[in-house]
């Protein structure tokens, strides 16, 4: 075990130091953010000159000694702790507590190699992304799919302490992971599509061990990733049921009406929340809004129609901040004022291994896609074409948009009979 210091550019007039650790007969260096005058260095013994008394020098050594006890804390439980911890997960605790937000570090492949066990690994392979890496198109990851990746994370990691157990790549085999699929549907409820990022998450994972030797290729490929096959009810709002909920006048404050009326500009443009809530960024040119969307950076143009021009003349085209979470916290307490949502609605669920029918209030239906889902229903059943929109909605495939659509059986053949001009007396 060894611990020394070195400039990380001796040339320079000022430098930062960094922290060369070796343990093990490997080692790495950490870059704590701390910078010196270069004649205030002593090459030699590779720390500050001796004798200095300038201020700036004492401040510098405090925060060299500082850091020294806290790595060699560090050490100490990596080497003596009952709870044992891989190379891995010393390096990151290490570098994390010196200096999480400026610390230039990216593990290399040789670090991840280390790590046998899954939750270390997928940790490693998230701090590779949120440090710069590239994906296989040579593409850095979007801080919208690293977050999720986070997400899926937690959730295995949930799973993992629910088992007792900590998962290596030879360990978890087809029957661990269909006890993990069935921890998604069962003890998380998740909806399939949610069931599919998790899962799709995991598989990338795999596979980046596999590249490295940690896994089976053979294995991993074998691995089938099964979830239950059955999509929970979702409802989108009638064009009647918009008009209660715009109807309504009276409002616990501003910030309630604020949510409504972002609510229904959803519901007259099929944008997400995360897109109606930074209504402000967007470009509104010649009666139209230009959107950026947030989550897929795709474009979009949205016609701006009679209704949605009443809300933004409301707010003379600038809408007051609001986060997606209060609107949508709004939004559902509004929810329970309307007649029409204030109703039993009896839905088919997983419980256990079996489907069966669960009844609860419609207003608790209410979702975040809720008014995206409205628009690209009622558009359909008004008889707009689906290409038109899907450009509007910014869908990127029929697949996708198909999704959105949740009219009754009842509704397509009124649909139907409207179309044909006739029916039965």
């Amino acid at each position: 075990m060894n611990i020394s210091y070195s400039l990380a550019r001796p040339k320079a007039s000022k430098s930062s130091i960094r922290i060369k650790i070796s343990i093990n007969g490997t080692y790495f260096f950490v870059y704590p953010g701390i910078s010196i005058q270069k004649d205030l260095w002593c090459e030699k013994s590779k720390f500050i000159k001796k004798n200095n008394t300038n201020q700036e020098c004492q401040a510098v050594k405090a925060k060299l000694l500082a850091a020294e006890s806290l790595v060699s804390n560090h050490i100490l439980e990596f080497k003596y702790s009952q709870t044992k911890i891989s190379f891995l997960e010393f390096k990151t605790r290490v570098i994390q507590a010196l200096n999480p937000r400026k610390s230039k570090f990216i593990l290399e492949e040789g670090d991840l190699t280390r790590s046998s066990y899954i939750l270390e690994f997928y940790n490693g392979m998230i701090l590779n992304m949120e440090s710069g890496k590239k994906n296989n198109s040579g593409i850095k990851y979007r801080p919208s799919t690293i977050k999720s990746y986070h997400s899926s994370l937690k959730v295995f990691r949930e799973f993992q302490e629910s088992c007792e157990t900590r998962f290596t790549f030879l360990e978890f085999k087809q029957r661990e992971l269909d006890a993990f699929g069935h921890f998604l549907s069962v003890n998380k409820n998740y909806y399939v599509s949610q069931q599919k990022k998790v899962l799709t998450h995991l598989k990338s994972v795999l596979n980046y061990a596999a590249r490295l030797n940690l896994a089976n290729n053979r294995d991993v490929k074998e691995l089938q990733f099964r979830f239950k096959n059955f999509q929970p009810e979702t409802i989108y709002l009638t064009e009647s049921e918009i008009q209660e909920m715009a109807s309504i006048s009276s409002f616990k404050n501003k910030t309630a009406e604020l949510a409504r009326d972002l609510f229904l500009i959803g519901c007259s443009s099929g944008m997400r929340i995360s897109d109606l809530v930074k209504l402000n960024d967007h470009s509104i040119i010649g009666g139209h809004i230009h959107l950026t969307q947030t989550k897929t950076t795709g474009k979009a143009v949205i016609p701006i129609n009679g209704k949605l021009n009443t809300i933004l003349t409301k707010y003379d085209g600038k809408i007051p901040h609001i986060t997606g979470n209060t609107a949508w916290r709004y939004i559902k307490e509004l929810a329970k004022e309307l007649p029409s949502l204030n109703v039993p609605y009896t839905e088919k669920k997983f419980i256990g291994n079996s489907i069966v029918d669960v009844t609860s209030m419609k207003y608790h239906k209410l979702s975040t896609h809720t008014a995206r889902r409205s628009f690209v229903t009622n558009e359909l059943l008004n008889g707009n074409n689906p290409h038109t929109i899907m450009s509007i909605a910014g869908f990127k495939d029929l697949k996708s948009y198909y999704r959105y659509v949740r009219s009754s059986s009842k509704e397509a053949a009124e649909k139907c009979l409207e179309f044909w001009g006739n029916g039965i007396e």
